[in-house]
């Protein structure tokens, strides 16, 4: 932590300007016309933005609403309001003279490019898991439907198999009264012959 804060205190002794400890979420455009009003390059405002803790798109930002600020404030009476043209991002000259390095124009683009495309891969990756639970919630889904189908045919088929078996039954049953009832009308003229014969003998024997 040392080491640290002693190179900190150089990197500001060199610049001469004294970092803001509070880093706000929004681009630090006054930061960057401040610096460029006391002579700072392009360059060297990026690199301290970037020690700042400055992702690179604020500082990009922040770049481009400084030019426009400035080309504003240094248009004639009277057309101040006028819309002035854009100059593309870090191509215009800086205050202490000299273009910024195209390498470091390069790192911030990849930088901003990497960035992005963290947070798509991020997306993609999370639009895939909710595909692969939705899938498999489907797919289980899918198996219960196939149970539930699978017990109510066995259930059907065994409610038929009794509804069957009772039948039967019944139709046995019929069968056997009908075979009853022709013994018994065959046996019966009979059996009315012999207690009537029961009938006189005992009437004969009383008599006696």
């Amino acid at each position: 932590m040392g080491l640290f804060s002693l190179n900190k205190k150089k990197e500001e002794e060199d610049t001469g300007f004294m970092p803001d400890e509070s880093v706000s979420r929004s681009p630090p455009v006054e930061h960057v016309v401040s610096m460029r009003q006391q002579g700072f390059s392009n360059n060297q405002i990026t690199t301290y933005l970037q020690r700042e803790g400055y992702s690179p798109d604020l500082i990009f930002e922040a770049m481009n609403q400084a030019n426009i600020k400035q080309g504003v404030e240094s248009a004639p009476s009277g057309m101040a309001t006028a819309a002035a043209p854009q100059p593309p991002p870090f191509s215009q000259p800086s205050q202490g003279g000299g273009e910024v390095d195209v390498s470091r124009i390069e790192e911030i683009t990849e930088a901003i490019i990497d960035e992005k495309w963290n947070e798509l891969v991020k997306n993609i990756n999370k639009i895939i898991d909710w595909k692969d639970k939705v899938e498999s919630r489907i797919d289980a889904l899918e198996q219960e439907i196939k149970d539930l189908k699978s017990n109510f045919n066995s259930l059907h088929d065994a409610i038929l198999g009794k509804v069957g078996e009772y039948d039967q039954n019944i139709g046995n049953l019929g069968a056997d009264i009908k075979a009853m009832e022709k013994v018994f009308q065959k046996i019966l003229p009979t059996l009315t012959d012999n207690i009537s014969e029961l009938s006189r003998i005992s009437k004969d024997l009383k008599k006696k």
